[in-house]
């Protein structure tokens, strides 16, 4: 397909101009093995009008080899911002006969069309001879790569049932289109090359202090001045229409220099080798130029600070032409003087070139609308056919050698480095590829575009183990191939008995794996031919047994890459901090040089279920820039400060560079054709789950060892320094049910020792669970996803912060893990039930967990314990809520005394009523205040009873609570009255029930379970009869108050009305030993 072209150069702008063409078609691309009978068809087209002209966005198909999509449109750089708006056209098609009568039904799974990364699915019936056409406007950026894919696959079920695969049908095509950004053009600069190559001559290290320089200018229309090269190798540097080249002329004039910049006192001299002047030349058109007065290089003596030979040379640009390169090479050898020799074995050479490519690009003439009278066609010159340029086939280097264990898939890629830019063409000189014994002739065989041949051992098992679809990377058949990484190879000029060697590979084993040059980042591409083995220049994979820090395993076939040369890139660093915003990013190092990365490289996630990459969420890393230290960060939307960061992924969800941190992520080439790429560098495994795995890095970081600065396709672990914070460690330190029997004082508080100012994270999974006494199952859970500990490391929870106020960290409320009774067990739990640390027990009863009306403070551990154990604890009750201390623990945080509790209101309720059988004369009834010890009765409180044997009310004003809480009133109930506490006129609380009789305590006692007052229940009772008076506890009441004194003797009652009845009935008195207690 022709493409569109809008490009700026120097100050001319020319409008883009394109012709429509044929859109992407494939059809049948796919056999199902058995005869696929089916005839199909899928269609992408792309289009979109600038100027009321309609134009394509179509790339032309790239060659098989490697080399970038050609762009369909150039856009100056100030204008990639912009976008253009796209009808983008896919079609589906059914090209049988009508008379077949075979309609194709596709499978709604496997038929779809992909815009940017996003698949359509659909499910129609094609009839024979009709096409579904699916339309969408898209606005795409310029500047920018955007692929399009579309697939059709289904059967005939009018032939044949589904699983026949005589009537299966399957179609697919896929074009990555490109429109690529145009600098401005450089004006009139000079192009220095600094002389650090190793010169093409054995053990010729390069000691010279050497530049060679080259400047092209010429005036564009306007008169202004303006450069035929750029910084780049090849530059385009005007523009014209194609029809119209002939007319158009460029004058340039082009200034060489070579200079000898070593100082004036060192009296070295620069000379050819024996005067040869094929060593040191000007070139145009890759012909050297005759320069007069100078034979080759001729000498260049140090005299001032540098001594140059300059030479200028104005030659005619046809525009017709595409290319028109230019170089200037320095090589030779140093002297002191003219009369000097150089010592034998001394290093003297010296090695400088500079290259650079003036392109003219040429555009199609625009499509005239409506019919025209043409006009009179002006004299044309008749055709000069150019002549055919110039190339240096010896110019060849080993680029890579492949040793699968496979052995028809082995093969072996050289790459051509002055002859790339003239491909593809016919190799025209007697070049061999020679290895253990066996040779290659590359003479005759035609070059691609690329400049790379791959000779492998059999196509067809070359093809079968990479399985590439729609690219080409083997070109010839050949025995030499057949490398089990053990045996040399070289490319030699003539055969191998006198011949000469123009590179070489030294056996260094890399059996089931490859060897591979390493291309650096420079211009020209370097390294260049050499007649013996530079170890430096190359990448063994495996290597060495057992693998070391400086090689890794190889993927078969992600980790071979026959076909493409690149500059591998490597994962340096991935970060993954602790915060509830982290800002993470990922570092991605070039290990042999900077610049700007040319290679069609992608960072990928890798995912979990297949291994395959990501593409949705890929990061293009071509035409980046390296940074300092020759590196790149893609970051997340968290990050601070953007100016670290060279790619920002502004989506939350995006899982790279990490949505969370755990995740196999990798560097790979995407090759030509369908979904073909190359796994470049690999951090984690593939199709392996991260979580808890050797590379999980949640949390924390991964940085790679300076000494495994090496590409792998396989993770190597010993590469990397892997930090993950060292796991929560959380426990309980204090739970509080306070004296005052109010839940606005109840808290829970947590404690970890190695997380201050850490909010807790979803990855952590924990839990503040509470169980109700004896039950199996938690009745109150908090998730501490989100809550933070403060900066000694300690959180609490209340129900309410009234009192407590900033030594609450969060409050959660009534029926909250705060409001926590003192029967109630406490745990932290991870995840649905593993238990981190425990306060009490799970479907058990007893009183020794219990801390009504107290609080149970942890001793001085740190230690949690998923089993309770009684020893960890300290229990204290009664205690008032002044006596806790939230948000301290045995001295750490702020244990600065609570201030006195605001008097609250009078709590009074029955704890216990008795009857003992053996001296009827002590029944009582005992009554408990949580919050009112060592208080005296004013609110009008009175026991009131159902009237059976006892009549009189006992007004309760004057009565006094011991150090405890504690009244114990001497009542002469045979255990068949209720009792009333009321509080004027209203009941508070209550023991038994009118009408009923299951509470009856004759010759026995009843004791409250759970906390007061309430309306009478029988169930919060235990009731025990023929109980004698040494099993009650008058001033105790479930392990609150004076539980040890044994009782005194019984008094003898005060005289009181009554109905009568035995033992005293209607007397009551409160003893002394009832009031004694010690106060907290």
């Amino acid at each position: 397909m022709r493409i569109l072209t809008s490009i700026l150069l120097g100050i001319a702008t020319l409008l883009p101009t394109s012709v429509l063409a044929a859109p992407v078609i494939s059809s049948n691309i796919e056999d199902s093995g058995n005869g696929n009978i089916c005839t199909s068809e899928v269609v992408i087209d792309c289009t979109f009008t600038e100027n009321g002209v309609e134009f394509s966005c179509i790339s032309d198909s790239p060659p098989p080899t490697g080399k970038p999509v050609p762009p369909f449109l150039y856009v100056p750089a100030a204008d990639c911002n912009e976008s253009i708006t796209a009808t983008v056209t896919f079609q589906m098609c059914n090209r049988n006969d009508n008379s077949n009568n075979e309609a194709i039904k596709l499978r709604e799974d496997r038929s779809y069309y992909t815009i940017e990364g996003v698949n359509t699915n659909v499910d129609f019936t094609i009839l024979p001879g009709e096409c579904k056409t699916m339309t969408q406007v898209v606005e795409y950026q310029k500047c920018k790569v955007f692929p399009l894919y579309v697939q059709m696959d289904g059967f005939m079920p009018g032939l044949n049932n589904n699983n026949n695969d005589k009537a299966y049908c399957y179609a697919s095509a896929f074009r990555k289109n490109k429109s690529k950004k145009i600098k401005p053009n450089p004006g009139s600069t000079v192009y220095t090359k600094q002389c650090e190559e190793k010169s093409m001559l054995p053990d010729g290290v390069n000691v010279c202090n050497t530049s060679v320089s080259m400047q092209c200018e010429y005036e564009d229309d306007n008169g202004v001045s303006q450069s035929c090269i750029g910084p780049e190798r090849d530059y385009i540097f005007t523009s014209v229409r194609e029809d119209l080249c002939q007319d158009k002329k460029i004058y340039p004039t082009i200034t060489y220099t070579m200079c000898n910049e070593n100082g004036a006192n060192s009296k070295k001299t620069v000379t050819n080798f024996n005067n040869a002047g094929r060593y040191s030349f000007f070139k145009w058109k890759n012909e050297k130029l005759t320069v007069p007065g100078i034979s080759g290089l001729g000498g260049l003596a140090p005299s001032g600070d540098t001594q140059c030979q300059t030479f200028t040379y104005k030659p005619t640009i046809d525009t017709c032409r595409k290319n028109w390169p230019l170089s200037v090479k320095l090589e030779g050898n140093m002297r002191k003087s003219p009369a000097d020799v150089v010592t034998p074995g001394t290093n003297s050479f010296c090695y400088c070139y500079l290259f650079k490519k003036a392109i003219v690009h040429k555009y199609p003439k625009p499509p005239v609308p409506g019919p025209v009278t043409p006009p009179v066609a002006p004299p044309v010159a008749p055709p000069v056919t150019p002549p055919t340029p110039a190339c240096n086939f010896s110019d060849v280097i080993i680029t890579e050698i492949g040793s699968p264990n496979v052995a028809s898939a082995r093969y072996v890629e050289v790459f051509f480095r002055d002859c790339a830019s003239k491909a593809p063409l016919t190799i025209t000189e007697d070049i061999r590829i020679i290895s253990n014994g066996r040779e290659f002739p590359l003479q005759g065989k035609e070059l691609p575009l690329s400049g790379i041949i791959v000779v492998c051992v059999s196509r067809n098992g070359h093809s079968s183990f990479f399985n590439f679809n729609g690219f080409e990377s083997c070109n010839y058949e050949g025995d030499v191939a057949n490398n089990d990484g053990t045996a040399p190879v070289s490319v030699n000029r003539g055969p191998a008995i006198n011949n000469i060697v123009l590179d070489i590979f030294q056996p260094f084993p890399f059996t089931d794996g490859k060897a591979m040059r390493i291309k650096f980042p420079t211009n020209p591409v370097l390294p260049i031919p050499s007649q013996s083995y530079i170890p430096s220049q190359w990448i063994i994979l495996p290597g060495n047994t057992p693998i070391g820090i400086g090689s890794g395993e190889v993927d078969k076939p992600k980790g071979l890459d026959p076909g493409v040369w690149y500059t591998p890139l490597i994962i340096s660093e991935i970060n993954d901090p602790v915060d509830s915003s982290p800002a993470r990013y990922i570092n991605i190092k070039s290990p042999y040089g900077g610049g700007t990365i040319v290679d069609n490289l992608w960072l990928v996630i890798f995912n979990e279920s297949d291994g395959e990459p990501d593409y949705n969420s890929a990061v293009q890393l071509d035409n980046k820039v390296l940074g300092p230290d020759n590196e790149i960060r893609v970051c997340n939307s968290h990050v601070q400060n953007t100016s670290e960061c060279n790619i920002v992924i502004n989506d939350p969800n995006s899982p790279l560079p990490g949505n969370e941190g755990c995740y196999t992520v990798g560097i790979i080439l995407i090759l030509p054709g369908v979904n073909n790429y190359h796994i470049v560098d690999l951090y984690g495994r593939r199709g392996v789950s991260c979580a808890g795995s050797e590379f999980d890095f949640e949390g924390g970081t991964a940085v790679r060892k300076p000494e495994g600065y090496v590409p792998v396709s396989v993770w190597n672990p010993i590469q990397w320094i892997i930090t993950t914070p060292e796991p929560i460690h959380l426990i309980i330190t204090e739970v509080t049910d306070p004296s005052e029997n109010l839940p606005k004082y109840r808290f829970v508080e947590l404690y970890s020792p190695n997380k201050k100012n850490y909010v807790f994270q979803s990855s952590d999974d924990l839990y503040l669970v509470t169980y109700p006494q004896g039950s199996s199952f938690p009745e109150r859970k908090l998730s501490l996803v989100g809550k933070k500990t403060d900066a000694n490391g300690l959180v609490v929870f209340c129900t309410n912060n009234e009192y407590y106020q900033d030594r609450c960290n969060y409050v959660e409320g009534t029926n909250s893990v705060a409001d926590t009774p003192g029967t109630f067990t406490v745990q932290i739990i991870k995840g649905a039930t593993t238990i981190i640390d425990v306060y009490g027990g799970i479907n058990v009863t007893g009183n020794f967990r219990d801390f009504t009306s107290g609080r149970v403070n942890r001793k001085d551990t740190s230690s949690g314990s998923n089993n309770y154990l009684i020893s960890d604890w300290e229990l204290t009750k009664p205690t008032s809520a002044q006596n806790t201390d939230p948000g301290c623990w045995n001295g750490i945080g702020n244990c600065a005394a609570l201030p006195p509790i605001i008097s609250d209101q009078l709590v009074l309720f029955i704890t216990e009523v008795s009857d003992p059988q053996d001296v009827p004369s002590f029944r009582f009834v005992e009554l408990y205040s949580p919050n009112k010890p060592n208080y005296k009765i004013v609110e009008g409180f009175t026991l009131k009873f159902s009237g059976n044997v006892i009549i009189s009310d006992i007004n309760l004003n004057g009565y006094e609570t011991d150090s405890n809480g504690f009244i114990v009133v001497l009542v002469d109930n045979p255990g068949t009255e209720v009792v009333n506490l009321m509080k004027l006129n209203t009941v508070i609380d209550s023991y038994g029930k009118q009408g009923t009789i299951d509470w009856n305590f004759v010759d026995g006692r009843a004791n409250r379970i759970g906390n007061g007052p309430s309306s009478f229940g029988v169930n919060e009772w235990t009731i025990d009869t023929n109980v004698n008076l040494s099993s009650s506890d008058p001033g105790c009441w479930n392990g609150i108050g004076d539980c040890t004194n044994p009782l005194p003797s019984p008094p003898n009652p005060a005289p009181a009305p009554s109905k009568g009845g035995k033992g005293g009935k209607g007397k009551t008195k409160t003893t002394r030993r009832m009031r004694k207690s010690k106060r907290v």
